[in-house]
């Protein structure tokens, strides 16, 4: 904005603001890649309100046209280079869903709703929750995606039938669904359905419709009076607008003060695997072993298809001597995820606990096959061999483990300990 205040007509290698403004660019790119939507409300801002671009502006290819055009290449370019590098995080993280699981009309449908939600949560800001599962399989045809779809359709007609009229509103809403977009249901990445956190950038146009609706009703008046009332009224009115929503800010800072809080109420507002996950894993901090199961069993209901959850119901078992138990819950977990080391691992505890030490050995062993990197597996691995007598295979065990981790201290305890056994046995 300050580099078309200033004209933006000369040099663009001598525009301060304008390289200014794409080296924030690229540290917002760093920091999150939502932000990747600016060149869309670059070219928006440039319609309306700066006119610099479209039939106000002679034209949406005259020569001063295109010079707005060049400009933006930059922008768009460090974008399209940030979108690949996002998309391969994500599939790293085992978050991004595939199209095998989420079809086309299933992330149109979520798309859909996640627009209408984020609109409803901006102007109610009520029942919010840290999580809102997306539960599956998807209804796309069901009332809540089917309402959203309509709330959707008539915001767009409205936005376009009042362009001339209003033609912020169109401009609000272009840039409202552009910075929507890449967390919604399109590129589905995580089990949420929506997450208030991805509404902060959406909801500054909608801030923005909102101020310039309030400064336009200060101003409707047809005389000095009525002028000076209606300013007073669209005052007064904003300012209960911001000490309501201090207030509700204030109350949901303390549903975050801590993990029982949150995720309790989570699971009031949105049951969900997540909620019950969390809290069991407060449960078994706390030592309420019976409880966490519980909430485990709950949220492997709720989530049948999450191995994680299996492994830690394993755990929870494990710790009250449930070993046969556990070890059914890791072999779910393992058939949830034949790729993965940790059930492997998990596994292999249990049957170490149970003195079952062969069998662990075994399960050690496939981890360090399905994922070398696991230090804890190969210093388990050790103590297992280490209570057989195999000192000299439990040192190469411990050493691998602290190849992996140097900064290990049970690992380096372990392997000063296997040392002085072997000092001590008789030499053959």
């Amino acid at each position: 904005l300050r580099d078309a205040a200033v004209g933006g007509e000369g040099n663009i290698r001598r525009r301060m603001w304008y390289w200014l403004s794409f080296g924030c660019f690229g540290i917002a790119l760093l920091s999150k890649a939502i932000t990747v939507t600016l060149p869309v409300v670059l070219i928006v801002l440039d319609v309306y309100p700066l006119r610099r671009l479209g039939t106000q502006a002679g034209g949406w290819w005259s020569p001063q046209s295109r010079r707005r055009w060049l400009e933006k290449i930059p922008f768009v370019l460090a974008s399209v280079a940030v979108i690949p590098i996002t998309l391969v995080a994500a599939r790293a993280g085992a978050n991004l869903l595939t199209l095998e699981s989420l079809s086309t009309l299933d992330r149109l449908a979520v798309s859909l709703y996640g627009l209408a939600f984020y609109l409803w949560k901006t102007l109610v800001p009520l029942g919010l929750s840290p999580f809102y599962p997306l539960t599956r399989p998807i209804a796309p045809f069901s009332v809540p995606y089917i309402l959203s779809g309509l709330v959707v359709a008539v915001a767009t007609v409205l936005s376009i039938l009042l362009r001339r009229r209003c033609p912020g509103l169109l401009a609000v809403w272009i840039v409202y669904v552009a910075t929507i977009l890449p967390v919604s249901g399109i590129l589905q990445n995580g089990a949420q359905i929506s997450a208030d956190r991805y509404s902060y950038l959406p909801a500054l146009s909608l801030a923005i419709l909102a101020g310039a609706g309030v400064l336009g009703l200060a101003r409707a008046g047809t005389s000095r009076r009525q002028t000076r009332t209606l300013a007073l009224w669209a005052s007064g009115a904003s300012i209960l607008v911001v000490a309501l929503l201090t207030v509700l800010t204030w109350r949901q800072v303390g549903i975050w003060h801590d993990p029982e809080r949150l995720w309790s109420y989570a699971l009031a507002i949105t049951p969900s695997s997540t909620a019950h996950e969390h809290l069991g894993y407060l449960r078994r901090l706390q030592g309420r072993l019976p409880e966490a199961i519980e909430h485990y069993q709950s949220a492997a209901a709720l989530g049948p298809g999450a191995f994680s959850i299996r492994i830690q119901w394993g755990n929870a078992l494990a710790q009250q001597g449930m070993l046969a138990a556990a070890i059914d819950r890791y072999r779910e977990a393992l058939h949830l995820a034949p790729g993965s080391a940790a059930p492997h691992y998990h596994w292999a505890n249990a049957l170490f606990a149970a003195g079952r030490l062969d069998e662990a050995i075994t399960q050690y062993r496939e981890t360090i096959r399905l994922d070398p990197s696991v230090a804890e597996a190969y210093n388990n691995w050790g103590r297992a061999l280490a209570q057989q007598g195999k000192w000299e295979e439990a040192i190469t065990r411990y050493r691998e483990a602290l190849r992996i981790r140097p900064n290990y201290p049970l690992a380096a305890a372990n392997l000063d300990q296997a040392l002085s056994e072997m000092s001590k046995a008789p030499a053959r």
